[in-house]
């Protein structure tokens, strides 16, 4: 049996399963679904909740100190490397924030303001540029339906590569030195 947390949102219409570091397992579920559905829901995702718990043992949490120090070198980094990139691939953005955001490498605004997560000075220059580019696109194509997707790969021939080398990458999470 595993131990979750009930999250009932009125207008859901399917039941959601997350494994988070801080909460443990988390179920959002309909109003009306009775628990036995909810506990056998969560059964039969036992093999991929155990793999999820596995996954996340391989992080650990970034310090207050390290991210200062993220911050600090973002905001000197970040916005002159996306003005690099706007300018030699034809891009046109309002401006750059770098912030600390808890679920997103970055967003576009609709007035084409290009937010930055600080956390991306972790990553490798191939992917952090990746990101840039991804979010410069936005400024042309506000959804990812196939025209987004194609932009960005003309302008970044590897970006479905990038894409998939991103989800080792985790949000507030360093990965332990084995």
């Amino acid at each position: 049996m595993v131990v979750y947390t009930l999250i009932r949102v009125p207008k859901l219409r399917r039941m959601s399963l997350r494994v988070q570091s801080q909460r443990g397992v988390v179920v959002h579920a309909p109003m009306r679904t009775s628990e036995n559905v909810i506990d056998s829901f969560v059964e039969k995702n036992i093999d991929w909740i155990q793999k999820q718990r596995k996954k996340q043992s391989a992080y650990i949490p970034l310090t207050r100190l390290e991210l200062e120090d993220l911050a600090r070198r973002a905001k000197k980094t970040l916005p002159e490397r996306t003005r690099v990139l706007a300018e030699r691939l034809g891009f046109d953005y309002s401006h750059v924030t770098c912030r600390h955001q808890k679920t997103r490498w970055g967003s576009c605004s609709h007035r084409n303001a290009i937010s930055l997560n600080i956390e991306l000075m972790r990553l490798p220059q191939k992917l952090r540029d990746y990101i840039i580019i991804h979010e410069l696109t936005h400024t042309v194509h506000k959804h990812h339906q196939a025209a987004f997707w194609n932009h960005l790969e003309r302008v970044c021939p590897w970006a479905l590569e990038l894409d998939r080398e991103m989800t080792k990458w985790k949000i507030g999470y360093a990965m332990k030195e084995e």
